[in-house]
């Protein structure tokens, strides 16, 4: 293993990066031009938190954002951020006497949607505030949240009063529950039952309301024709109006929700749906599924589970087809277009729930239950037969061939390997796969080493130990980049990136190269935490850490082993960037570097400069919390993936395709004397190319870059450390952004 290296200074100068920070400061980059028009939004919308049904109409409150169900067309429509919701989480709703609906969202304030002009007008007011229930009395809307509940009205779309204390009730009790009946409004805590009078003129003084504390929780209150319920901790309370009292209507348990069927109220407990058929008898009505709200009213039972809308008493809808969480972490495309997605990511922080397969109409949940030999995917990649392969924690890795059978790979039947700390033979990790150019699999195998296969079944293959990759034994690895001059670089959690080279030689050993880029190597890295890596460009390799994004630009010579950096870019807070913490990146045919973070979305260009940021604030963007980039190359389209679903950005209208090259360098040859400032021009290259200058020996005398949407680059006659070039003849090859190059050359004469 050769390990010759010589890093040389960044690129930017002290006064330069004064300058661009200047200019991004002042320019106020998050807001300095407006975000592609073209957003949408995809949501798993299964875990239901509300239902209104308003004539043919149901509305449901979900996870994911709001699910609006035609009963007559047996159709859906979806409603996200993307299409002017506030937040996508949404926990309450109801309609109000025009017809209009009001969405509660969790911390994200409330939306109200107009159904004569189909959009939401949105409200912060509620901004950080669970808004956990809704009712609309004529103008008033009372808002239930983890702090209290608050007076809206409706007409001037304000707030009239707060109410934070509920008579003997501890300040700042959590409402799960309200409601109006009687002439008085109720409300249903964690500590018991509050209600009083509307009549009274100060709400806000304690002593307006009374308690019921014994009744313990109550996360659900009814009113039904002249009475009103509530279900608390161990029964289902009944409102006496003579006696003016709460009566145990029947002792059910926990009771979680209440509704309507058919004229009568409905409870839903963990032993399933109990029906009221008249005062204290109650039976239980059969129904098998996980359940987590009921309709309250119409004859018919619209049931929210956590798969979606189901029905009592009515024809069902159609499956929901939504995958069973918002996390979304590791995506690829098929060749048929299909979005596969890791429903896991490599620190294993969310429950294992399979792969995720979006056919552009519906998901389609992969896991043990459909035959995959996992569900723990961490890692999604396709091979040259378009055979899906996913890598797991713990399993090895899981093939789905053309004919939708799955496969297993693992220590018994291939060269991959158990984790050694703890010996584990049998715990076999694969972080990460990745595809090179010619249709090779590499995979990173965590704590055995680097193995690479030619495909499925595996003829080929190879493992690349830990030593041989410049790992110490028992070390992890996470991420992986191909470049398109066949480098491989492998991301860690602990010990930086490190650059392979396998030689050309594949599956064979002995002619590997490495070299470790950690904070040691050079301090501008700025952790050894590796959390994103990408690399198109010839001779540039992006890095993600926990604490910024690096731009280095590098030369390696594979016969001699020599590895220099040439210019080294740093990223961080001050710079620009919405958090620290880059989760992934990614490039597209327009010329940009697409960086996900915890915080947000950044857009540079090719060349380093920072362009945007999108957060949830100034975009579309479903959630600040990115986990995963995916760029289709045929549709135009920029994948991201979210903590509370996918967002989708049309960066172009497709692929776009190089035309014929027409590559020129003038004047030809170029004349430099100490008299005259001419320059060469090479023109007629792919629009952001990177272009390299060799001697007629093949010496890299300069590298250069056109800019995003310019197809020529000048050049001064010098060469990197700034020295006038000798006489002589010279090569320049323009390399695109798919890798794809064009060559030419050019004849110098220098005057003495």
């Amino acid at each position: 293993m050769t390990n010759l290296v010589r890093p040389v200074p960044s690129d930017l100068l002290p006064a330069q990066r004064i300058f661009l920070l200047a200019v991004l400061l002042l320019s106020g980059f998050a807001n300095a031009q407006s975000p592609p028009s073209d957003w949408s939004a995809i949501s798993s919308m299964g875990v239901i938190n509300e239902i209104v049904r308003i004539q043919d109409i149901v509305w449901a409150a979900t996870d994911g954002g709001v699910l609006r169900y035609d009963v007559t067309k047996r159709s859906y429509t979806r409603f996200t951020r993307a299409d002017g919701l506030p937040g996508n989480e949404v926990l309450s709703a109801v309609s109000d006497a025009d017809g209009n609906l009001w969405f509660g969202t969790n911390g994200d304030g409330l939306s109200k949607f107009v159904v004569s002009a189909n959009r939401f007008e949105s409200f912060s007011t509620f901004r950080e505030l669970e808004l956990n229930d809704l009712v609309a009395d004529g103008d008033h809307l009372y808002v239930a949240n983890n702090v209290g509940i608050s007076l809206f009205l409706m007409d001037v779309e304000r707030v009239a009063e707060n109410y934070r204390q509920f008579g003997s009730l501890p300040r700042d009790s959590a409402v799960a529950a309200v409601a109006v009946f009687g002439g008085r409004v109720w409300v249903g805590t964690d500590g018991g039952l509050a209600w009083a009078n509307l009549a009274e003129s100060n709400l806000q003084d304690p002593q307006a309301w009374s308690t019921a504390e014994r009744v313990g929780n109550v996360t659900s209150l009814l009113v039904a024709s002249d009475t009103l319920f509530a279900a608390a901790d161990r029964s289902i309370l009944r409102w006496d109006t003579t006696l003016k009292r709460w009566l145990t209507e029947v002792p059910l348990g926990t009771v979680t929700s209440l509704g309507m069927y058919d004229g009568s109220v409905v409870a839903l407990r963990k032993e399933g749906i109990s029906h009221r058929l008249s005062r204290g008898n109650w039976t239980t009505i059969p129904f098998s599924g996980n359940v987590r709200t009921l309709s309250r009213d119409g004859s018919a039972l619209w049931i929210g589970t956590y798969e979606g809308l189901t029905v009592l008493g009515d024809d069902q809808p159609p499956p929901l087809g939504d995958t069973p969480a918002n996390h979304f972490y590791q995506m690829t495309l098929s060749g048929d277009g299909d979005l596969w997605v890791a429903s896991m990511p490599n620190d294993q922080t969310v429950p294992p729930k399979g792969v995720f397969q979006f056919d552009r109409t519906r998901w389609w949940v992969h896991d043990r239950t459909t035959g995959t030999p996992s569900d723990l995917a961490v890692a999604v990649e396709t091979d040259r037969f378009d055979q899906l392969w996913v890598g797991t924690w713990a399993h090895g890795v899981a093939v789905l061939d053309t004919q939708r059978r799955w496969h297993h790979l693992n220590q018994s039947n291939s060269v991959l390997r158990g984790i050694t700390q703890p010996d584990a033979p049998t715990f076999v990790v694969v972080s990460d796969i990745e595809r090179d150019r010619h249709g090779n699999l590499w995979l990173a195998n965590v704590q055995a080493g680097l193995v690479v296969m030619d495909g499925f079944p595996p003829v080929l293959s190879y493992l690349n130990t830990q030593q041989i990759i410049g790992l110490a034994p028992g070390r992890d690895m996470s991420r992986l980049a191909i470049g398109p001059d066949d480098l491989k670089w492998i991301g860690t959690p602990q010990d930086g990136l490190i650059m392979f080279d396998d030689g050309g030689t594949p599956f064979e050993g002995g002619d590997e190269r490495a070299v470790v880029l950690n904070t040691g190597f050079d301090p501008r890295l700025g952790s050894n935490r590796v959390t994103a890596v990408y690399s198109n460009e010839a001779g540039v390799v992006w890095i993600g850490t926990d604490n910024g994004l690096n731009r280095v630009r590098y030369r390696y010579d594979r016969l001699t082993g020599n590895f220099e950096i040439s210019s080294w870019r740093e990223y961080r807070l001050q710079h620009g960037l919405l958090s620290p913490v880059i989760t992934d990146i990614e490039g597209d045919t327009e010329g940009n570097i697409w960086a996900a973070t915890k915080g947000g979305l950044t857009q540079l260009k090719a060349n380093g400069l920072l362009v945007l940021t999108y957060t949830t604030a100034n975009s579309p963007l479903i959630d600040n919390r990115i986990e995963s980039l995916l760029y289709d190359r045929d549709e135009g389209e920029l994948w991201v993936g979210t903590f509370d679903g996918l967002a989708r950005i049309q960066i172009s209208g497709g692929s776009i395709k190089a035309a014929a090259p027409n590559a020129s360098a003038y004047p030809n040859p170029l004349r430099l004397s100490p008299a005259a400032s001419t320059r060469l021009t090479i023109s007629g290259i792919p629009e952001g190319s990177s272009v390299s200058i060799f001697s007629v020996d093949g010496h890299l005398v300069r590298q250069l870059e056109a800019f995003y949407r310019e197809n020529s680059v000048t050049w001064d006659g010098t060469n990197e450390d700034g020295r006038v070039v000798s006489s002589g003849v010279f090569y320049y090859v323009a390399t695109d952004l798919q890798g794809s190059s064009t060559r030419g050359k050019f004849a110098v004469i220098r005057d003495r």
